[in-house]
């Protein structure tokens, strides 16, 4: 990871080299935010990895969202999980108005009994009235110290500030080093319970995948309307992949995706089979783990196949792939863009042609290492 230059504003880990801020934290509790998304947890997964050896007796708990809580509780960097939905008390902005605040209260007032020596915001501040929102979560759970990215001048409601960078992982890994983590060279990581495997493997099992049978995983959905991927085009997609590789496509997604999915395994044939609403989110991620490749949107199962090491296409837009993009193993990942209107909401993906995902896809798991299965 390049060497991240704070401001002049910013403090970094040499600074607190100077000062007793690192040995009052060693053996205290740090408070993690982040309320975010699926793949924004598995791109802070080397944050939090990061924060943990550079802090090994401190108690680290983590304030997340609902939908990343089993991911986060898997992982065993993490003392604690506490689950809050920002959502229900962001007015608008897809979420459910003031309503929340009673939880809201509930949730800052423990977390304010718990007494953390450091909150560290680990995503960034998207707006100032963001900025608003924060100050006041961290007014209420009282931590001596703060911690959050500069995010364009709107982090000056903490006290220590990191760089920013342009990738998500980068700017949460510089975080992580600034209040004294030790990064390390690996990328996202999941912590998948053989339980949840188990539960995969018999998934698969009831739609006619047998064990170490090859499988492709297809998921056309997206939490964000504009990312998705329209009905026609992407029964197109899935039945050129099977005539090409002749393996059965998997359709993955959460319940609301799931008569879209019946709707295309159907269409797609050839022994493909829907699993969506079915999995759990760590099951999903197994049997991303098993599969002989994927093919998505920019979406949480994105950023769960290039953790497990999947071998993956992503039909990207209309987001920025240098800042939201998939982190995984070399060799593993395609990103396709459309050249036209990459960054239109209804047009991303118009200049994408089945034959370029079809030749992504041909050369992604080409030039895969070998499974440790013993697929390739």
């Amino acid at each position: 990871m390049p060497h991240l230059q704070p401001p002049a504003d910013v403090w970094s880990a040499d600074d607190m080299a100077e000062i007793p801020f690192k040995a009052a934290v060693a053996g205290e509790r740090i408070l993690l935010i982040l309320v975010a998304g699926v793949g924004d947890f598995v791109l802070a997964t080397p944050a939090i990895r990061a924060i943990r050896r550079g802090f090994p007796e401190a108690d680290i708990t983590l304030l997340t969202t609902p939908q990343a809580a089993s991911l986060a509780r898997a992982c065993p960097h993490l003392h604690d999980v506490v689950t809050f939905d920002l959502r229900k008390y962001r007015p608008g902005e897809r979420g459910g108005g003031w309503g929340g605040w009673r939880r809201f209260r509930e949730v800052t007032a423990e977390l304010r009994r718990r007494r953390f020596a450091l909150a560290v915001n680990l995503y960034q501040v998207t707006s100032w009235a963001g900025a608003a929102r924060m100050a006041l979560l961290l007014l209420r759970i009282g931590a001596p110290r703060t911690a959050g990215r500069r995010s364009s001048g709107r982090g000056v409601i903490f006290d220590i500030r990191s760089a920013d960078a342009l990738h998500e992982m980068e700017a949460m890994l510089g975080l992580a080093a600034t209040v004294g983590g030790r990064p390390d060279d690996m990328g996202p990581t999941l912590w998948i319970p053989a339980a949840s495997r188990q539960t995969a493997a018999e998934h698969l099992k009831i739609s006619g995948i047998a064990h170490a049978s090859r499988y492709v995983v297809l998921h056309v959905g997206s939490n964000r309307p504009e990312a998705r991927l329209p009905e026609d085009k992407a029964a197109a997609i899935g039945m050129a992949i099977r005539r090409a590789i002749d393996l059965p496509v998997i359709l993955i997604g959460d319940k609301t995706e799931a008569p879209l999915a019946e709707r295309l395994a159907a269409k797609i044939g050839g022994g493909s089979r829907s699993l969506a609403g079915q999995t759990e989110l760590l099951e999903v991620a197994a049997v991303l783990e098993g599969a002989h490749a994927a093919v998505t949107m920019d979406s949480g199962p994105m950023h769960l196949a290039a953790a497990v090491g999947t071998p993956l296409v992503v039909l990207f837009g209309p987001a920025d792939p240098r800042r939201f993009g998939p982190r995984g193993r070399a060799g593993r990942i395609v990103i396709l863009q459309g050249r036209e209107s990459p960054h239109d909401h209804a047009r991303w993906h118009a200049d994408i042609r089945i034959d370029d995902v079809l030749d992504a896809l041909l050369i992604c798991v080409r030039d895969s290492p070998a499974r440790a299965d013993g697929t390739s």
